[in-house]
């Protein structure tokens, strides 16, 4: 089934978090406020292609080497601009089981894998404003739309522009900005900037020294954040997000559509004798 566009939805993104839409009108309305990151940004994203974002946190350990916890997500922007995250590992059964099986409101088992348990996948069209929630390990699926007209015409611009500070912009004392310039990263142009923020009297013996760096790479070309990196030089901690095996082609359009079989916005969830009820995922 083919999630119909509608109305809109405004919902804030940043980087490439979000949620995902899908397609299928001829005409698109105008873009919905707060759209950003993967998705528009008011740049051209009709630009289609899938990849693996990629994050991993370094956090220091009391004693010995740090602890590296690396997370994947399956990425998907179609020609219209539409986006799917596919992530796993968002909810796990409470012991090692192999497989969960589950009962209908009505009382029909039915039983997934683990995988499909903790998978949840996110479809959110941003001229549209349908957003997508389909959870296989419940055989479902949740739609919503806005109720608001849409905002008033936008001006198209660089995807860049959001991110890499322009010549006016005023800059906080505490903060030095550097501009990186432009480097090829998984063979796409990207353009850089890094800022630095410097500690202040509150910080004690941190003041007028750096204590967190800030370090983005976008892509004008595949309207795109290609990689960020976030330091805390107190804590020693390190997020870095990467958009990782991209390639520049289509996604196949079954990926945008909701599987036959899962009921679309039910209004009671599916229970399990050793679980309770399970709840459906609030991302």
């Amino acid at each position: 089934m083919r999630v119909p566009r509608t109305t809109l939805l405004p919902i804030c993104m940043c980087g490439l978090l979000a949620a995902v839409l899908i397609c299928g009108l001829p005409v698109r309305p105008q873009i919905t406020k707060g759209c950003a990151g993967i998705n528009y940004a008011s740049a051209d994203s009709s630009n289609p292609f899938t990849a693996e974002y990629v994050t991993t946190s370094t956090v220091p350990a009391a004693a010995g080497a740090p602890k590296i916890s690396v997370t994947r997500e399956d990425v998907a922007r179609d020609s219209e601009g539409c986006i799917r995250i596919e992530r796993h590992g968002v909810t796990q059964p409470p012991d090692d089981r192999k497989t969960v099986t589950l009962e209908t409101p009505e009382g029909q088992p039915f039983t997934v894998t683990r995988e499909e348990y903790g998978t949840s996948i996110q479809i959110f069209d941003c001229a549209s404003g349908t957003l997508v929630l389909i959870q296989p390990g419940m055989r479902m699926a949740t739609v919503k739309t806005a109720k608001n007209a849409a905002p008033a015409n936008r001006v198209k611009h660089a995807y860049s522009t959001p991110y890499i500070f322009g010549a006016g912009v005023k800059i906080p004392p505490t903060t030095i900005v550097e501009q990186l310039g432009t480097k090829e990263i998984q063979g796409i142009t990207s353009i850089g900037m890094k800022t630095t923020t410097l500690g202040t009297e509150k910080d004690g013996d941190w003041n007028a020294k750096p204590i967190h760096e800030y370090e983005i790479w976008v892509s004008d070309e595949l309207a795109a954040t290609m990689m960020r990196i976030d330091k805390d030089l107190r804590a020693g901690s390190e997020g870095r997000f990467e958009l990782m095996n991209i390639k520049r082609e289509n996604p196949d359009p079954i990926l945008f559509e909701i599987p036959k079989g899962y009921e679309t916005n039910p209004t009671r969830l599916p229970i399990s004798r050793n679980l309770g009820v399970v709840r459906p995922s609030k991302e």
